[in-house]
Formats: C-alpha cells, structure tokens, sequence
C-alpha cells in the first residue's frame, strides 16, 4: 500500500538541533529541537539525549531502522519476537508523528541561537542498530561525518572540552 503524499516525510525532518547547557568531565544536559516537530526536549544526560532522539526518529519513521534492539526484557504478551532483527517484510512503516503542542517563540529562538555549544545534527541512516550522517559545531562552523552514535559522541565531547577546558586537578597523580 503506497502512502499518500501527506504521509511522507522530509529527509529534513531528522535534523535536530542540540545546544549543550551544562557541561563538566563529559557529562552534558540541555536542550533538543526538532524544527520539524517544533519540539523542545530537555535532556539530562548523554543516555537520555540518544533515548530522546531515538524516540524521535521513531515517532516520525525517518529514518527507518533496519533493525530491532535487543534488551533483557521479554516480548510483551501477543508480541511474537522475530526471527534474527530485521524488520517484518512487508510491514509498513507507521504514520508519521504529528506536530505536537508548539514551544513559545522565545523557546525556538533560544534553541535556534547558534553559538559554541550549538550541534546540529542530521541522522540520515539508522542501519546496524546505530546512527549515520552529519554533525556541525555551530561554534566553528565545522561539519563532521559520522558513523556510529558513539563517534558522533565523541566529536561533541572533543569540540566541549575545546571549549570548556578543565582545570588542572592537584590530586591526580603524573
């Protein structure tokens, strides 16, 4: 069944906008915008931020993930787990999200304000259970790939070190 043209969704809509609020020994929180969505989440930390956004590219179905995860949790009752990960052949994907409540204009501007501790990140694949696309430090007005969560983390954590440097502790030994 093909979907109607007010189903698909844009390859933009996976592009979020993260500014980082509160940074220290790599732990980070603060804000997510989807401009597609036009929500605002507050994350807490580096988990809760990559849960967020999961959760939002699920809720769109952009882009699809060719993979289920695996967890400790057993199948809910009525739910047959699949064999291997893939999704169900033939399966269509479920409609996209609509908007939900819109933040306030000073929330948006807040969030679009690009400044050192702005990422803009674009997923463009969900493939082996992880993330691939582009990461731009709006600080620098540089753009990196990247092809794996974890390495779209650590570019963060290098571009907020740069720019938070942390001070000599006397208590570590050389």
């Amino acid at each position: 069944m093909p979907l109607r043209s007010s189903e698909m969704v844009p390859s933009t809509a996976s592009r979020v906008i993260i500014r980082v609020e509160h940074f220290t020994a790599s732990h980070l929180s603060g804000l997510l915008y989807n401009p597609y969505l036009d929500v605002i989440e507050r994350f807490r930390d580096i988990l809760d931020l990559t849960n967020k956004l999961d959760a939002m590219f699920d809720a769109i179905s952009y882009p699809q993930a060719n993979m289920s995860y695996r967890s400790f949790q057993l199948p809910r009752k009525g739910n047959s787990p699949r064999k291997g990960n893939s999704p169900r052949k033939g399966s269509s994907p479920a409609p996209p999200a609509k908007p939900r409540d819109k933040p306030s204009l000073a929330q948006a501007e807040y969030i679009r304000r690009l400044d050192k501790d702005v990422f803009l990140v674009h997923v463009q694949f969900r493939q082996n259970a992880d993330w691939q696309g582009t990461i731009k430090w709006a600080g620098q007005q540089e753009e990196r790939r990247f092809h794996s969560t974890l390495e779209m983390l650590k570019i963060m954590d290098a571009a907020l070190q740069q720019n938070h440097p942390e001070p000599a502790n006397p208590d570590t030994l050389e």
